[in-house]
């Protein structure tokens, strides 16, 4: 075998390890976005340790097991009332909370205020339809 050849095995080898290991390392951490409490508060977390959102918070309202990560829309209470905010380090707010109800955030979610039923544009921000009686 040329010198060559076997310097590109014994780098593929080393890869293959590295590769492996890395992936190991990967799977050890449990990636998920977890509750962190300050007193009454919550806010989230992943490992390692990356906040998404403080320790402000009332509850939140997730999908079993929700993978969150930084950027996504976040369904929190505060105030007794419920909003939309972005999973951001700070948490920046979409929609303020003002609402009894508000269902998964998607782009357009469904939401209940004043005990009436409407639907949301989250991108805008703003109603999209009448709302109606419960």
């Amino acid at each position: 075998m040329n010198k060559s050849v076997e310097k590109m095995d014994r780098q593929a080898d080393l890869t293959s390890e590295m590769n492996n290991e890395e992936l190991a390392f990967i799977n050890s951490i449990d990636w998920g976005a977890e509750l962190i409490t300050e007193g009454k508060k919550v806010g989230l977390k992943t490992a390692p340790w990356v906040l998404l959102l403080p320790p402000l918070f009332e509850d939140f309202q997730m999908m079993t097991n929700q993978e969150i990560k930084n950027g996504d829309r976040v369904v929190t209470q505060q105030g007794g009332k419920w909003g939309v905010i972005i999973a951001d380090g700070t948490g920046t707010w979409i929609i303020k909370p003002e609402y009894e109800y508000i269902g998964y955030p998607n782009n357009l979610t469904d939401v209940r205020k004043y005990g009436k039923w409407g639907v949301l544009d989250l991108a805008k921000g703003s109603s999209i339809n009448n709302w109606s009686v419960s």
